[in-house]
């Protein structure tokens, strides 16, 4: 059941006026959550999942275990009005979210308050990405640390029409000085060491302006074989 301020997404969203439209057939027949609509109570079932039984039943709607994924031919439907399949490769749901308050971009926040898209809605993906670790040394650059030294880094996908101002922005350098805001490209050495290669910076309009695919770090940089390593990065944020 979907409440104000849960953040969630729900099949159905707190969106007033009546459900949105769903190729879901109702009470989970063949065409939909993959199990179908308890008539009665089981025993056991939790007094709660009876409640929302209930109040899925008044609007004919199908009722489907929060957050539960049902196995399906192999693969995966979560319970959503809109199914996620997942390929029978032993892949698995994945968790909640992961807050990174360091990364803004990574960080969407809906009108509930929650993180993700608005309950209900599904998130256009752009067509492609690059792989991006940015390194994590502090003040510290990683070309003066000493060599083979343990860093430590995350990594996000990265759409490739991204402009390096917005990249800049999504990794928090914002300071208000744009000078301050710098982000640089480095590279591993096969002697434990990091070197520095093209760097940008926030008072560069013209750089500021062009997308990360134009200064090579486009989707063959995906660090799978026959393809080029990831982006390594370093950035400053003043």
């Amino acid at each position: 059941m979907a409440f104000y301020g849960s953040g969630r997404n729900p099949a159905y969203g707190p969106d007033c006026g009546p459900p949105p439209p769903t190729n879901q057939a109702p009470y989970g027949a063949a065409r939909g959550f993959g199990y179908p609509y308890p008539q009665q109570p089981v025993a056991g079932y939790p007094a709660m999942y009876q409640q929302q039984q209930d109040y899925w039943q008044a609007y004919r709607r199908p009722f489907v275990m929060p957050g539960q994924a049902v196995p399906n031919q192999g693969g995966y439907f979560s319970s959503t009005a809109n199914p996620t399949q997942y390929a029978a490769t032993g892949q698995v749901p994945s968790g909640d979210p992961v807050i990174q308050g360091n990364i803004p971009a990574v960080n969407m926040t809906n009108s509930t308050g929650g993180v993700g898209c608005e309950p209900g809605y599904n998130y256009f993906f752009a067509p492609a990405h690059t792989k991006i670790h940015v390194l994590l040394t502090g003040e510290d650059a990683p070309w003066n640390l000493e060599p083979n030294w343990a860093i430590d880094f995350y990594a996000v996908h990265v759409p490739t029409n991204t402009t390096i101002g917005e990249l800049l922005k999504g990794f928090g350098a914002t300071n208000p000085e744009p000078e301050m805001n710098k982000v640089f490209e480095v590279h591993q050495g096969g002697n434990g060491r990091w070197y520095k290669g093209m760097s940008f910076r926030g008072d560069d309009k013209d750089a500021m302006a062009k997308a990360i695919k134009d200064v090579g770090w486009d989707s063959s940089r995906n660090g799978q074989p026959g393809g080029k390593p990831v982006v390594w990065l370093y950035v400053v944020k003043g």
